[in-house]
């Protein structure tokens, strides 16, 4: 990675099943992504995000339903049928893309970040290319979900200018949102490359929101 590090990802197929092209094509881009992805996160400080949850195990919500205590309960939905998409458009589930975008988004961060996303509006990704400015990215979303919020910047603590970074493609916000998010822990150059003169603004340019919780920047794990 361009910001440091190295992510990994490893993917082991069955030849007896005869994979097609297809086959390894789409669960290279699940199983590789989310497990690159993964170490992304924990290589630049978010060791909680990108680690299966507790109900992993229940690999699909096509199994049979279990009686408990008398309930008729319904096993859990596993990371396979969130990014199935890579198989069939069409899940079943009755999903808009934004929802299953929004549930992707909360796979990943994990219940803690992203309880913490909800409440304060925002994440802090802390810079690698400004180390001696401590600058920190506050990345933060749009309460209705559906718009782009510009990237906040400090510096040393002080709230510098906005960065505006749109997405290039309609994807959900959800989708945006962890985009932004792990390309600058993984490549902060390249994700900052988008933003020319007229994308910069000066502070509260999009919001009035007062910046209570102070920025910090921490310094990369090795």
């Amino acid at each position: 990675m361009r910001n440091g590090g190295i992510a990994i990802g490893v993917i082991a197929f069955a030849q007896r099943h005869r994979p097609t092209q297809q086959h390894l094509q789409t669960r290279v881009a699940m199983w590789g992504g989310y497990a690159l992805a993964s170490e992304v996160a924990r290589i630049g400080g978010y060791p909680l995000a990108g680690q299966p949850p507790e109900h992993f195990r229940v690999t699909s919500a096509r199994r049979a339903r279990r009686a408990v205590g008398g309930q008729v309960e319904a096993p859990a939905i596993g990371l396979g049928d969130i990014l199935r998409i890579g198989d069939v458009e069409d899940l079943g589930d009755g999903l808009r893309p934004t929802e299953r975008a929004e549930r992707t988004l909360r796979l990943f961060l994990g219940e803690q970040l992203y309880q913490q996303l909800e409440t304060r509006g925002f994440l802090d990704v802390s810079s690698v290319r400004y180390v001696e400015e401590q600058r920190v990215y506050r990345l933060r979303r749009d309460p209705g979900k559906q718009r782009e919020r510009r990237v906040r910047v400090f510096e040393r603590g002080r709230y510098l200018n906005d960065l505006c970074i749109v997405r290039a493609q309609s994807v959900p916000e959800a989708d945006h949102f962890l985009t932004m998010f792990l390309g600058l822990l993984s490549d902060e150059e390249s994700t900052l490359s988008v933003v020319k003169r007229h994308d910069k603004f000066a502070p509260n340019s999009d919001g009035r929101e007062p910046e209570t919780i102070p920025a910090i920047w921490q310094p990369r794990r090795a």
